[in-house]
C-alpha cells in the first residue's frame, strides 16, 4: 500500500506519510493526555490495533512540535536497542520507538536508570498483536516510568475523523497512482459509509481501488499489511 522512506541516520525525522487526523473529540482528548504526561516527565507507552498505530509517527511529530522539541528521532526497525543507547549522547531530545516490544530487558532497565534526562518526549509504541502479552513485554521499572498504557483510539470510534481520513487517502492514491478517485461522488459516499477495521484497512482499500483504476501495471507495496479476517 505505502512505502515508508528509510529513517534518516541523523537526528531528525521525515514528514510522516500518513498525517495525524484530530477532529474527533476522542483524539483531541488523547493528544492532550499525551502532552500532559510528557510534560510531567512520563514516557508514553501506547498500544492499540496495529492498523491504527500507522498514525503514531505523525502523532509523535505533532507532540514534538507542540512541546517545542526540534531534535526528534524515530528508531529504525531492528535497531531499537542501539538507537536507545545512542540517545545518551544528547543529540536528540525526542525519541520514538515504533516497535517497543523489541527492546531487550536490559535496554528497558537502562532507559530508566541511564542518562536520558535530556529527552523530554519518549514514545513507545506496542502494537497489540494477538500473540503478545504486554504485561510480560515491558519491565516493571519501565512500566512505572510510563504509568498506565495509553490505548490508541480505534478508527471506528473516530467518526468525525473519517471524512478527512478518506480525503487524505485519496490524495495519497492520486500521488502514487495518478488516479482521481474523488471525482466519483458515489464511490466517495460509499467509502464514508463503510465500516472499517482500522485506519490501515481504509487506506489499503482505497489504494487498491486506485491501483485497479490505473490498470494492472501498478503494484502495491506495503510496509503495513492489511489485517485479515
Amino acid at each position: 500500500m505505502l512505502r515508508h522512506s528509510r529513517p534518516q541516520t541523523e537526528a531528525s525525522i521525515k514528514t510522516p506519510i500518513v498525517p495525524l487526523i484530530k477532529n474527533s473529540s476522542i483524539m483531541h482528548c488523547f493528544i492532550e493526555h499525551c502532552i500532559y504526561k510528557a510534560r510531567n516527565g512520563d514516557y508514553l507507552a501506547i498500544t492499540g490495533h496495529p492498523g491504527d498505530l500507522i498514525e503514531v509517527p505523525a502523532l509523535f511529530a505533532h507532540l514534538a512540535e507542540t512541546l517545542g522539541l526540534n531534535r526528534p528521532y524515530s528508531a529504525p526497525a531492528g535497531l531499537e536497542r542501539s538507537t536507545v543507547l545512542k540517545a545518551a549522547d544528547e543529540k536528540w531530545n525526542a525519541l520514538l520507538i515504533p516497535q517497543a516490544g523489541q527492546l531487550p530487558i536490559g535496554t528497558q532497565e537502562w532507559m530508566v536508570e541511564g542518562d536520558l534526562h535530556h529527552i523530554r518526549l519518549v514514545v513507545l509504541s506496542y502494537p497489540a498483536n494477538k500473540n503478545i502479552d504486554l504485561s510480560k513485554t515491558i519491565r516493571a521499572s519501565l512500566r512505572r516510568k510510563c504509568g498506565d498504557f495509553l490505548q490508541y483510539p480505534t478508527w471506528d470510534s473516530r467518526k468525525e475523523d473519517h471524512a478527512d481520513g478518506i480525503a487524505s487517502a485519496l490524495r495519497l492514491a492520486k500521488k502514487q497512482y495518478g488516479t482521481q478517485i474523488c471525482g466519483d461522488t458515489d464511490l466517495v459516499c460509499e467509502l464514508q459509509e463503510k465500516s472499517w477495521k482500522s485506519l490501515t484497512h481504509m487506506l489499503a482499500v482505497i489504494m487498491e481501488i486506485a491501483m485497479q483504476m490505473n490498470g494492472p501495471r501498478c503494484v502495491i507495496q506495503a510496509s503495513h499489511t492489511t489485517e485479515q479476517g
